[in-house]
């Protein structure tokens, strides 16, 4: 059987969210939407949920807070967040750590430490 990890870039998901008026999907539940974009001959072995830290306007900061300690509940779920505080402008303007971040999870795979066979990105792309 196939291991599957899927990255979920959570800023960008959140963005394309926004863009389309899905508010309802805010509070998705990222584990089980990666859940099933595997296939039947595949197993998600983890969720990696990469976003960046927003710390005003402190509504914002404060649902973002809430909805990190939510995903902490799921146990195939890892939170990478990216520590540098931005503001909520639209679009967004500034996500190179993030990139960064999820880049060298990629890169481990690649460098022989083999944690899973596929990987599935999950993004605005996806929306």
């Amino acid at each position: 059987m196939e291991r599957v990890i899927a990255y979920v870039d959570g800023y960008n998901l959140y963005y394309g969210l926004r863009h389309k008026q899905w508010k309802w999907f805010y509070w998705l539940n990222i584990q089980l939407l990666a859940e099933h974009l595997v296939k039947p001959d595949q197993k998600l072995v983890g969720t990696k949920y990469f976003t960046t830290i927003v710390n005003y306007p402190e509504g914002r900061h404060k649902r973002q807070a809430v909805f990190l300690e939510a995903l902490q509940t799921l146990p195939k779920l890892q939170q990478f967040p990216f520590w540098k505080f931005l503001d909520m402008k639209f679009p967004p303007t500034d996500k190179k750590g993030l990139e960064l971040s999820k880049f060298s999870h990629f890169s481990r795979n690649l460098a022989g430490f083999k944690e899973y066979d596929l990987h599935t990105p999950v993004h605005n792309g996806n929306c």
